[in-house]
């Protein structure tokens, strides 16, 4: 009897099931991925795209169609870069797309004027950044109404300011805020597209912002608790409209690289752009509940988005299909953010 009874607690002991070592093996290997970066899995799954659109379309690396890619996420690129900071915060903001329009048409509206040409870029940047944050930053951070009402509320407004004066008519751009919106948006130097290069330093610089300085322990310990973290005498308010504001500057960024790309501003650009933007930030591991961000992540994410709508035109698949795809890649998103949190 002392046999069985010693052969039992074995048994019992040794795992699920009877399997020796089975739930140890389990709760390493959850352990180990517990362990990986947020951004791993978005790394890996990028690589395999690439890998596999590489293998079955010729077109996919040739320097024309990555030089298109790049260029054209390079946009959302730089919002991302503004988003990630405000998921880490624990927002997002719903008229990014809209405000873009809205910067778009001011730049057409000041780009004749006879300006210096940097002069032109500047303003643009500085207004997006004010406008997000007097407006959304002020009534969510320092009124303290609901993020998702307040920016869906902007994201009509500015929509519609940027429609009235237009008539919903795109703008040409003029004088020399043309000729240097248009290097920013359309030039390659040393192979490599200025948008590209700048929407990369600006995801860089915001990624030393949040990681170097003391904002960014008040950004992250605002998104893990905003409660224990004005206790902690952290101006909770004041760092709210700095965000929005921060993320505004990245919009009028974003505005100015997109309208390089047709030498217009079109009032009815932008639609849809802040639900690609959010799908990237979060399939790159950024945490939606916030308190954590990865700009790595949202680097990578928005670059997988990318890559699967270039697969979807190579294949010759409808555009209207890759609203299916960001639709998608948002739910799987945060459905992988849920799988990282049991892990």
């Amino acid at each position: 009897m002392s046999e069985v009874r010693d052969r039992a607690i074995e048994i019992g002991g040794s795992g699920e099931s009877g399997h020796p070592g089975k739930a140890s093996v389990a709760a390493s290997v959850r352990a180990r991925i517990g362990a990986l970066p947020p951004w791993a899995g978005i790394v890996t799954a990028t690589v395999i795209l690439v890998i596999a659109l590489s293998a079955s379309e010729p077109l996919f690396l040739t320097s024309r169609n990555l030089e298109s890619v790049l260029t054209g996420m390079s946009p959302v690129l730089v919002m991302a870069a503004g988003t990630t900071m405000l998921i880490t915060l624990g927002y997002v903001d719903l008229s990014i797309g809209s405000l873009m329009a809205l910067s778009m048409v001011l730049l057409a509206g000041i780009s004749g004027l006879g300006l210096p040409g940097i002069v032109v870029v500047l303003a643009v940047i500085a207004f997006a950044g004010a406008a997000s944050g007097l407006t959304a930053g002020f009534l969510v951070g320092k009124v303290g109404l609901s993020f998702f009402v307040v920016t869906l509320g902007l994201l009509t407004i500015f929509r519609s300011a940027a429609q009235i004066p237009t008539k919903g008519i795109p703008q040409p751009l003029r004088g020399s805020g043309a000729a240097v919106v248009n290097w920013m948006s359309n030039a390659t130097p040393g192979g490599i597209p200025a948008a590209f290069a700048i929407a990369f330093v600006v995801v860089l610089l915001a990624a030393l912002l949040m990681s170097r300085t003391e904002f960014g322990n008040a950004v992250r310990a605002i998104g893990g608790n905003a409660v224990a973290a004005r206790l902690a005498g952290i101006p909770v308010g004041r760092v709210k409209l700095l965000v929005f504001a921060l993320s505004g500057l990245t919009v009028g960024i974003a505005a100015i690289l997109f309208a390089g790309r047709g030498a217009s501003a079109d009032p009815n650009a932008g639609v849809g752009f802040e639900l690609s933007v959010i799908a990237g930030v979060l399939l790159g591991g950024s945490s939606f509940q916030g308190g954590s961000g990865t700009f790595t992540g949202s680097l990578f994410g928005v670059a997988f988005v990318a890559f699967v709508q270039n697969g979807l035109d190579l294949n010759g698949v409808e555009p209207f299909w890759q609203g299916v795809v960001t639709g998608v890649v948002l739910i799987a998103a945060v459905g992988l953010e849920l799988l990282r949190k049991r892990a």
